[in-house]
């Protein structure tokens, strides 16, 4: 379709966008795949399908849709209604039986019929292509009874399959109410969604990368994680698809976007990382303009940003940062999987550790614009254990039995390993 340049009005829900190939092509894309050691997520939409989909001129049953072509709901976008224990449940169809678009016709999870489909077709899509996991987009638009019993149909099959659902609100406890086992919700029925995004995480940075806020807010986000029932199983980032870029709200401060990238990679959740981050594209407001292809690959490309020389020395610089960073998260797994804990110390300083059995991680934050000095005494007040602080990064060694102070330049992380 047209109208659909984003793919999510599909009219086959049995045939890869032929914009991108065919089906064989995509089984062969997951194969050298995993032949590489990366795994394949689908974007599934189970809310909605394509108005040139042939359901729409032959619906199998008169409820295959909320509403009809001439006569429907638009959607409401009201995200905490369906967990509010003072909600209306007017608001509440309108969410999961309004229409995205005209041309996007809601479907209708309650029928049983399409339910099934529903469910043997993600099913289909697994077993055929040995795709990894399912991001499940639109999921609070969606007949949530509907998707409880889709995700434990799919779990049930392959128990170590992963699913994270779309849930675009900068809430923490509405996030949580629809991850599964969440203490908040009260629902009567369990999600069974392993993973959820956590829209609040992006929106704690973002304020700090406009320069709106503090990184105290970030701290005060991430303090109220109790309300989770796994804080590490959230996706965690800065910026998408739909949200302008990480760059365009710093105004092109690579120092603030560095530490947005730390934030991301070493704190807590499953860090995703948008394409064009690594050489901090910065896009614009609207759509076509954050969503612009990655220079290089295509015919007519001006330069190659894969290739070093195709590089500005700014894309360089934020290159390398990163690449740096994913091989310290590589070669200290604690970084990635370690226990989180973090302190604020004001003054624009934030710390946090990340803890295993055999390593503890210190990481130091200095988000503000002027150079801080951290004394032994303050740093001993909350690792009394430590002795030697091992810079990850430069190599360097502080000793805080012997009073050496740390210093922190403007914008900037230091990681040190704890003796």
């Amino acid at each position: 379709m047209w109208m659909s340049y984003h793919g999510y009005a599909a009219t086959d829900l049995y045939k890869i966008d032929q914009r991108f190939g065919n089906n064989l092509l995509y089984k062969k894309l997951v194969r050298e795949a995993h032949s590489r050691g990366l795994k394949i997520i689908l974007d599934h939409v189970s809310n909605h399908i394509g108005i040139n989909h042939q359901w729409v001129k032959d619906l199998p049953t008169d409820d295959w849709l909320n509403g009809t072509v001439e006569n429907h709901l638009p959607a409401n976008h009201d995200k905490m209604a369906f967990l509010d224990i003072h909600g209306d449940s007017t608001i509440v169809k309108q969410i999961t039986e309004g229409w995205f678009e005209n041309y996007m016709p809601d479907l209708n999870q309650r029928n049983r019929y399409l339910k099934n489909y529903l469910i043997q077709n993600t099913i289909w899509w697994i077993e055929y292509s040995g795709l990894d996991g399912i991001r499940e987009d639109t999921y609070p638009y969606v007949d949530q009874k509907y998707l409880s019993e889709w995700a434990k149909a799919i779990l049930n099959e392959y128990p170590n399959f992963k699913i994270l659902g779309e849930v675009w609100k900068g809430i923490t406890s509405i996030i949580s109410g629809y991850q599964q086992n969440s203490p908040v919700r009260k629902l009567g029925f369990d999600s069974n969604l392993q993973a959820v995004t956590d829209f609040a995480f992006p929106d704690a940075v973002r304020f700090y990368l406009s320069g709106d806020k503090g990184i105290d807010y970030f701290y005060d986000t991430i303090a109220q994680d109790f309300v989770y029932n796994d804080p590490d199983n959230l996706a965690v980032f800065f910026d998408n698809h739909d949200i302008q870029r990480g760059m365009y709200i710093a105004k092109g401060s690579v120092n603030k976007f560095e530490i947005a990238l730390n934030l991301v990679l070493f704190t807590r959740g499953i860090p995703v990382i948008f394409y064009g981050t690594e050489i901090g594209m910065e896009g614009g407001p609207k759509h076509g303009e954050l969503r612009q292809p990655f220079p290089g690959g295509f015919n007519g490309d001006l330069r190659n940003a894969f290739d070093k020389d195709g590089r500005s020395d700014k894309e360089g610089e934020i290159y390398d940062y990163l690449k740096n960073l994913l091989s310290l998260r590589k070669e200290y797994p604690v970084l990635a999987k370690g226990v989180f804990r973090h302190i604020f110390l004001g003054n624009d300083i934030y710390l946090f550790t990340k803890s295993s059995e055999d390593e503890n991680v210190l990481v130091m934050m200095n988000s503000g614009e002027k150079v801080k000095a951290l004394q032994a005494d303050q740093l001993k007040e909350f690792f009394p254990e430590a002795g030697k602080l091992h810079n990850l990064k430069n190599y360097k060694v502080i000793d805080l039995q012997k009073n050496e102070p740390v210093i922190l330049n403007k914008y900037s992380t230091e990681i040190f390993k704890i003796n």
